[in-house]
């Protein structure tokens, strides 16, 4: 495989892996039937603030995960949410946690490769935290191109 590229057996879903030191470094859009498909139910059962979410492994050890954040929800009605939530066919916003931003751009291609090559006509699309600074600093008088 060329530099850079990744493989299928690059990332495995983990139930165990310690997610702790992970945290926000970017979103991607996926339906959440799709995640279900490719990897099974979530690793993450709904609880206080997520809808559930997935711990994956990768090269070198490296640890992402992909959730969704249901701010501001009452636990009962989060748990309520989750199984009809995991059917849905409609793209959601999944928050990808890694411990480095690097980490989290590689995951993000990767998993995204992995749903456009399982849903054609369909696109992940993947926004780190930093391309989405970056949008918001280019509007921002004297911080952008533009100013």
């Amino acid at each position: 495989m060329g530099e850079g590229m990744i493989s299928a057996e690059d990332y495995r879903v983990d139930p165990s892996a310690s997610v702790s030191g992970t945290s926000l470094r970017g979103t991607i859009s996926i339906a959440p039937s799709v995640l279900v498909s490719l990897f099974g139910a979530p690793v993450w059962a709904a609880r206080e603030e997520t809808l559930g979410g997935y711990a994956f492994v990768g090269p070198e050890g490296r640890v992402n995960t992909i959730y969704m954040m249901a701010h501001d929800t009452p636990l009962e009605e989060i748990v309520n949410l989750e199984a009809s939530f995991w059917q849905s066919d409609e793209s959601q916003d999944f928050h990808v946690g890694a411990k480095s931003d690097d980490d989290a751009d590689l995951f993000a291609r990767w998993l995204a490769a992995r749903v456009d090559a399982r849903t054609p006509g369909s696109r992940a699309h993947w926004m780190s935290m930093r391309m989405l600074i970056s949008s918001v600093m280019k509007d921002v008088p004297g911080q952008g191109s533009g100013g």
